[in-house]
């Protein structure tokens, strides 16, 4: 059957795209960390939702300080309860606390913060007017109650975080997992478009390939996966969950013979007939765009990170069984339906 063999090489493929971005996820990792990448996230959240100079206050607040792994690197993340504090602390100057028992004394001085005369108006008559005027409409919609108005103040840090987090991921991908999985892919070539043929044309290739698939999905350190793109799932559900560089220097795969450079390779082959890089874009330019185009193809794909390709390789693998199922019965009633087509009837009638 011939959808065996296409979904076959398409699981190979994918099975590379899946070890090679665990180790494409993992450096990304370092490069974050030693960027600092995550800290300065958490300051571009906190200034969208406040000002510019409320984000370098906050993160000198002592209850701050103690969430620094390193003095002269700020934290990558702030749990929620803790920024409400740190930011009616800065925000109010230590007045806070200090009448969080007197709700009359915190409306007026957050009024009084949002440029407002402390008189009764509509509850919900300064929403959106600015991120001071934001936080005294909280106050009002929590009629006067602390301890709503701190959960208020969480969900609209938490809902902040979850956009800063989609940005932060797109960023991620475009400037930090692409360049390295383009990178990967030209120095060990990793050329979806000659890998796809090569799986096409080896029939046991391609059973390796599959089985190794089978072999991933069989690997418990695989089922409870914590390997992310980074910043998008900082905790993990499962602590005890392997992490990318974990799982990357376990792993010792040998790659398939259609990855990497050889003699047999179609641009080393003619990068030496034509003698130098200027002759080879000169004789054969459609050869090179092709690699281009391979790289480019391979480099989005392990941009996606390792977890999408699990998910992946997961929905291939019971796709093959269906397709195998289905052509293994065309395989059984091929023969009786040469020999008797009645008797192929009678059959799918009781069936």
């Amino acid at each position: 059957m011939a959808a065996l063999p296409m979904l076959d090489a398409f699981i190979g493929i994918v099975t590379i795209y899946f070890t090679l971005s665990l180790t494409v996820t993992a450096f990304s990792e370092l490069i974050i960390q030693w960027c600092g990448l995550h800290a300065k996230s958490l300051c571009t959240l906190i200034t969208n939702m406040t000002e510019s100079g409320m984000c370098k206050k906050m993160l000198s607040h002592p209850r701050i300080e103690g969430l620094k792994v390193k003095t002269s690197r700020n934290p990558s993340r702030i749990p929620e309860d803790t920024f409400v504090y740190v930011l009616l602390d800065c925000y109010l100057e230590g007045e806070y606390l200090k009448n969080r028992k007197s709700p009359k004394k915190i409306c007026e001085l957050l009024r009084e913060k949002a440029g407002l005369e402390c008189t009764d108006e509509d509850r919900l008559a300064y929403l959106d007017k600015s991120w001071q005027q934001q936080i005294y409409s909280y106050w009002q919609q929590s009629n006067d109650n602390p301890k709503v108005f701190e959960q208020y103040l969480e969900c609209w840090f938490r809902d902040a975080g979850e956009r800063c987090r989609d940005w932060f991921k797109r960023k991620i991908q475009t400037w930090v997992l692409l360049p390295i999985g383009l990178l990967v892919s030209i120095i060990i070539n990793v050329n979806t478009i000659d890998m796809y043929r090569l799986l096409l044309e080896d029939p046991i290739l391609r059973e390796q390939q599959v089985a190794f698939a089978k072999q991933i999905m069989e690997n418990q350190d695989f089922q409870t996966i914590n390997c992310v793109i980074p910043g998008v799932n900082d905790q993990p559900e499962n602590p005890m969950a392997k992490t990318c560089e974990e799982l990357a220097r376990e792993m010792s795969v040998d790659m398939p013979p259609i990855v990497g450079w050889n003699e047999s390779t179609p641009l080393v082959k003619a990068y030496e007939e034509a003698g130098s890089f200027g002759g080879l874009i000169e004789h054969s330019p459609w050869l090179l765009i092709k690699n281009i185009l391979g790289w480019l193809i391979t480099a989005i794909a392990l941009s996606l990170g390792s977890p999408f390709w699990f998910d992946v390789i997961n929905r291939l693998l019971k796709a093959r069984e269906r397709v195998r199922s289905i052509s293994d019965t065309d395989d059984e009633e091929r023969p009786m339906k040469e020999a008797d087509p009645s008797a192929l009837a009678i059959r799918r009638d009781a069936a």
